[in-house]
């Protein structure tokens, strides 16, 4: 994946998760779910999102350097976009907010890898996460978290 893609995915969570109720969130989310999905750079995110969002020059415009996620932890930050996506249409703003909480540094964690980060991340993030909501993603996300 792209480093700047990361880093912007980072700062959009963060302003995603300050105007949660605004209307191009669910939008926004999907697109970054499908440049997770097909590994595109930071160019196709940038694209995609002109003229779409007010944050704009806040983002990194030009494409970064490639960094491998050797543990699949994408997987998992596209899982949690898509509940908040889903929650954001439903208008469940508070699990919205905490599914974007709970992922919004994660594109770092992937840039700057570290098992004991990673596996810090999984015992309180996703514990909690999960305790909080009654959601079960504890258990299945240790592949993820290795």
């Amino acid at each position: 994946m792209d480093t700047n893609m990361l880093v912007n995915l980072c700062t959009i969570m963060i302003k995603i998760r300050f105007t949660i109720k605004a209307d191009s969130n669910a939008y926004v989310i999907e697109q970054m779910i499908n440049c997770i999905n097909i590994e595109a750079d930071n160019s196709t995110l940038i694209n995609l999102l002109t003229g779409k969002v007010s944050y704009m020059d806040d983002l990194i415009l030009e494409n970064g350097k490639i960094v491998h996620d050797d543990n699949n932890t994408s997987e998992f930050l596209v899982m949690i976009l898509n509940m908040a996506k889903s929650s954001i249409e439903k208008q469940e703003y508070d699990f919205a907010y905490d599914c974007i909480d709970l992922v919004h540094f994660l594109p770092k964690l992937i840039i700057n890898y570290n098992r004991s980060n990673l596996k810090d991340y999984r015992k309180v993030k996703i514990k909690n996460f999960s305790k909080k909501w009654g959601v079960d993603i504890y258990k299945n996300s240790k592949k993820y978290f290795h």
